[in-house]
């Protein structure tokens, strides 16, 4: 809850989501694994995800429980490249306004 992208969400007046949030306190890690048995722990109103290659993003889509995650339902997913995704990170005055015009779409869609 406390690296960059968590504290920029929460700036914005939003939450991680309460699984993800109670696997961190469980094993003290701000970045973990999860598992494909365990999408469903991805469950949240927003999902903005990167993946190295076209291949790994059509592997994570086909993954059981991802199309029944409601971010996915709701088109609230941004796909971000690893580049972007690091400006949420590690955000910094530029980053930020690229970042969010990104994101802007499934910011929308979460909103409906």
């Amino acid at each position: 809850p406390n690296d960059g992208a968590a504290t920029l969400f929460s700036s914005l007046g939003m939450a991680m989501a309460p699984s993800l949030l109670d696997t961190f306190k469980k094993n003290g890690e701000p970045r973990f694994p999860i598992s494909t048995e365990n999408v469903p722990l991805m469950n949240s109103d927003l999902l903005v995800v990167t993946a190295n290659s076209p291949q790994m993003r059509g592997a994570l889509e086909s993954l059981p429980g991802y199309k029944n995650l409601t971010s996915v339902k709701d088109k609230a997913v941004s796909w971000l490249s690893v580049a972007e995704i690091s400006g949420i990170n590690q955000p910094s005055p530029l980053s930020l306004p690229y970042v969010l015009d990104k994101i802007t779409p499934a910011f929308d869609a979460a909103a409906k």
